[in-house]
């Protein structure tokens, strides 16, 4: 079981992520928000926890996201749509890989 904390856009996820940073494994963050995009929250992230994980979601193909591969390295990526058992499946995945 995981827990979830959520946020209504990048600025917000930023005030979570530092009032929560000890318990948080992987930040799971769409390319395309409001107010900050993915690429953004990610590097400003990384500035408070360097290492932490991360899984991009987008509607855009991986194929169209990896024109952005400098800025995306070191995270997963799922494409959207996709249902809720491969968003689990994918986080399982990255959590494991964490661990080895």
């Amino acid at each position: 079981m995981h827990k979830v904390l959520k946020a209504a856009n990048g600025v917000e996820a930023v005030d979570v992520f530092k009032e929560h940073a000890n318990q948080i494994h992987l930040v799971i963050t769409d390319l395309v928000m409001p107010h900050m995009n993915g690429l953004e929250l990610k590097k400003q992230i990384e500035a408070i926890a360097p290492g932490i994980r991360f899984l991009l979601m987008s509607g855009f193909s991986e194929q169209v996201v990896s024109q952005h591969q400098q800025s995306i390295d070191g995270c997963d990526f799922l494409e959207k749509p996709f249902r809720l058992e491969q968003l689990a499946k994918k986080v399982t995945a990255v959590l494991q890989s964490k661990a080895a």
